[in-house]
């Protein structure tokens, strides 16, 4: 995996930060140069001259300052991770245009750029393990599961809603236990979970039929 991907900057903001830093210590080093060689030539100058008064002898030190201000100000680049920041901007919009991949933070593509492996499911997809039920099929039906509840308010007829819910709670090993906030949750199998939260998110019984299950044997039958 790709080292330093929860740092506050990424590799390329500080090879930049580096970069702009290695310009202004050679950008303050040559205009040092240039100022005191600028003084120097004055200096012989005003010794050889003696035309050149004090009022011409200091125009010409601003000027050298002035000079000397300017160089260093020009060679500190401190637009170049502007630039860059202005290129992924411009980049990510093209993305979202054409591709129609939304990209919410612009160091987002530095820091794929900067991952070696990716581990997937059998599937090929990254997952949570929360799986839950979106839709499902009873009575010739498919239904929407459009909110909690949506199992105890729609065609079915109490005998199918019933046999939905013994079928659940008999084929399975899944079993609740109390979390840090004195709730029942589901453990086991990622698939089996998802159809115990789906009958506990519609305040079907399913904590009463653990306990009555775990006094009966049940027949198991592998594939």
């Amino acid at each position: 995996m790709a080292d330093k991907l929860n740092t506050s900057e990424t590799a390329l903001q500080q090879k930049l930060w580096s970069l702009t830093k290695t310009f202004t210590f050679i950008g303050i080093i040559a205009s040092t140069v240039i100022l005191i060689t600028a003084i120097v030539i004055q200096c012989i100058q005003t010794g050889v001259n003696e035309e050149v008064g004090g009022k011409i002898f200091m125009q010409k030190l601003f000027q050298n300052i002035t000079l000397f201000i300017v160089l260093i100000m020009v060679a500190i680049p401190e637009g170049l991770p502007m630039s860059v920041a202005i290129s992924l901007a411009h980049s990510t919009t093209r993305m979202y245009k054409k591709e129609a991949i939304l990209v919410r933070h612009l160091d987002a593509p530095e820091r794929m750029g900067q991952i070696t492996q990716i581990c997937t499911g059998l599937t090929g997809t990254l997952t949570t393990g929360e799986m839950s039920v979106i839709k499902f099929y009873a009575q010739k039906k498919t239904i929407l599961n459009s909110r909690k509840d949506t199992i105890r308010h729609c065609e079915l007829t109490e005998g199918m809603l019933s046999l939905i819910q013994q079928s659940i709670l008999w084929n399975t090993e899944v079993h609740m236990e109390l979390n840090e906030n004195s709730f029942y949750v589901p453990v086991g199998n990622d698939t089996e979970r998802g159809y115990m939260k789906w009958l506990q998110q519609a305040e079907l019984q399913v904590h009463d039929h653990c306990k009555n299950r775990a006094q009966h044997e049940v027949a198991r039958i592998p594939f």
